[in-house]
C-alpha cells in the first residue's frame, strides 16, 4: 500500500510540473520585443517566459511577474490575457490583452495590440475608463 501512494505523489508531482511547464510556454513570442506609437503609447512590450515589461507614457511595468489567465492561437491569429502580479504604483495595469491578427478587421486594423486594464473587472466588463488599447509593431 505504502509503494502505491509514493507512485500517486509521484503523477501528481509530474502532472503539476507539466502544467507549469506548458504555462510558461503560453506566451506568442519571448526575449522579442515590440514597441507602442502615439502619443499614450510610446514604450515597449517585452515577454520573457516567467516575467514582462509594458512602458508605455503613463505606467512602467517592468520585469512583472505574471500569470496566463486565457491563450488562444489559430494560425495567425492569436489572443493571450495575462494577469500581472506586482505591487509597484509605477505599474498601473493589472490585466494585459494581447492579440494579433494577419487579417484586417474595421475599427481594429490588423497586426498586434495590446489592451491594459486597471483591474480584473474592468477587464471582464471591457471598461474603456480602465483601459488603454496600444497598436505594437
Amino acid at each position: 500500500m505504502h509503494a502505491m501512494n509514493l507512485w500517486a505523489v509521484v503523477l501528481v508531482l509530474l502532472f503539476l510540473n507539466a502544467a507549469f511547464a506548458q504555462d510558461k510556454q503560453r506566451t506568442p513570442f519571448t526575449d522579442r520585443g515590440m514597441e507602442g506609437s502615439g502619443t499614450h503609447c510610446a514604450g515597449d512590450l517585452i515577454i520573457h517566459p516567467d516575467v514582462l515589461t509594458w512602458t508605455t507614457v503613463y505606467s512602467e511595468c517592468r520585469d512583472v511577474p505574471y500569470k496566463t489567465v486565457e491563450f488562444k492561437q489559430n494560425g495567425d491569429d492569436l489572443h493571450a490575457v495575462y494577469r500581472l502580479e506586482t505591487k509597484n504604483p509605477e505599474c498601473k495595469f493589472s490585466i494585459l490583452v494581447l492579440d494579433h491578427t494577419g487579417t484586417y478587421i474595421k475599427g481594429r486594423g490588423k497586426g498586434w495590440n495590446a489592451y491594459g486594464y486597471g483591474s480584473w473587472k474592468g477587464y471582464r466588463n471591457n471598461d474603456i475608463a480602465d483601459r488603454l488599447g496600444c497598436h505594437l509593431f
